[in-house]
């Protein structure tokens, strides 16, 4: 899907790609995180900057693989550590090492990096690979591009109300359409209140005040009055 459009009473809500969206790394949890070393997909933490630590996402590879010069044990010992594998062939897909059930493994899928899970308090190992394989889901979203944002205009073309980010088109859309049925709820309300504030008490008026909850009537009642 490349945009959706709905129009509803005096609006118009746009679900589109959000192409500006971040990356997970941009969240800056340190309490759980990815590193990677391929040419096709490499990220490294900012967290081992700030806590001075040397290795690059390449590096840790090789370390827990082989053994290096410098000795990471003193800080790898506080997470709990799994491996990830990617699909690799047009696309990227991430998945925990050898749990994938990627075709062509010999070609196209390489062992490229980490992801670690702070052992925080009772972080059991079990509890810690759901987390891993949570950060592994989002970015497979992003990679994918199933990032979204959602504006609503009025139709005069006004700017009414939006927000970008979401990770996977229903969570946009359920977001969307619940923002999108509340200003047309508080445009029916003001409309309302100016109706019956003008004395023109006709039996649609009387219908739509109806449909808005006392206390929606009386917070549009104080904005009308503040406004005037």
């Amino acid at each position: 899907m490349e945009k959706e459009v709905i129009e509803k009473s005096g609006f118009t809500l746009t679900i589109e790609p959000d192409e500006d969206s971040e990356n997970p790394e941009a969240w800056g949890n340190d309490d759980c995180f990815l590193v990677a070393g391929h040419r096709d997909f490499h990220v490294d933490h900012k967290f081992w900057k700030k806590a001075g630590i040397k290795l690059s996402a390449r590096e840790l590879r090789d370390s827990l693989e082989e053994g290096t010069k410098e000795d990471p044990s003193s800080f790898l010992g506080t997470y709990h550590i799994f491996g990830i594998e990617a699909y690799i062939h047009s696309y990227i897909v991430l998945a925990i090492s050898n749990e994938g059930g990627f075709p062509d493994r010999k070609w196209d899928v390489s062992q490229l990096g980490y992801v670690l899970v702070e052992k925080d308090g009772n972080m059991s190992r079990v509890k810690a690979k759901a987390m891993a394989e949570g950060l592994i889901g989002n970015w497979n979203i992003y990679l994918s591009g199933d990032i979204w944002r959602w504006k609503i205009e009025k139709d005069n073309g006004e700017f009414e109300d939006a927000c970008s980010g979401y990770y996977g088109v229903e969570h946009c859309r359920e977001e969307a359409m619940s923002a999108l049925n509340h200003a047309v709820k508080e445009a029916e309300a003001k409309a309302c209140l100016k109706t019956v504030a003008s004395k023109e008490k006709t039996d649609e008026a009387y219908k739509l005040m109806m449909e808005v909850s006392k206390e929606d009537r009386l917070r549009f009642a104080s904005r009308l009055i503040l406004s005037e």
